[in-house]
């Protein structure tokens, strides 16, 4: 809303998320189309976290393979209670605290990526499917053998750099190679 305050068009926001911060960028996308707020132009979601009640079965296929640890209940630091609190049981399934279980249509368009071998791979590749479903205009891509981006990624980018509205961060994949994505809509 700071954006839109300084006289900065939502035509030229673009807002991205990692990990649980995929999941509020979903969930900020849907407040402000429920609230009939300007949306902006996209949205880039790195490993999104979008479904807080771990139903998918990438949270116990993948387990062994991501870096990112399942929740413990009972435990005072659990991420999903402490966000949610004493209200998890009628919250939980709020569209504002997991996307999933919300409306997708007129959102804007949505980068997704994920890794094929994260605990978060399942509720990603719904949530693609769902905006898709919906008519949301999604480039959906999985990297094979790839876990949770939001935390690797970090340690590998390179650089990133703006070009005339174009976002083309360089990720090293090997030593003679790299993976390069831009983002045009």
């Amino acid at each position: 809303m700071r954006l839109l305050d300084l006289n900065i068009p939502a035509e030229n926001i673009v807002v991205a998320g990692d990990s649980a911060g995929g999941g509020l960028t979903m969930a900020l996308l849907m407040y402000l189309r429920d609230n009939s707020y300007p949306l902006p132009s996209g949205a880039i979601l790195f490993s999104p976290w979008v479904d807080l009640t771990m139903s998918c079965n990438s949270w116990d296929t993948n387990a062994a393979y991501d870096i990112v640890p399942a929740p413990s209940p009972g435990d005072h630091l659990n991420p999903i209670y402490c966000y949610l609190g004493d209200n998890i049981q009628s919250l939980i399934v709020h569209p504002y605290a997991s996307p999933l279980f919300g409306e997708f249509h007129d959102l804007p368009p949505l980068l997704i990526q994920a890794g094929e071998s994260e605990v978060l791979r399942d509720e990603i590749s719904l949530l693609a499917h769902k905006a898709r479903a919906a008519h949301v205009p999604v480039r959906y891509e999985l990297y094979e053998d790839g876990v949770c981006l939001a935390l690797s990624l970090a340690t590998r980018m390179s650089s990133s750099y703006l070009v005339s509205g174009t976002c083309v961060p360089t990720i090293p994949v090997s030593q003679h190679r790299s993976v390069r994505f831009s983002l045009m809509w």
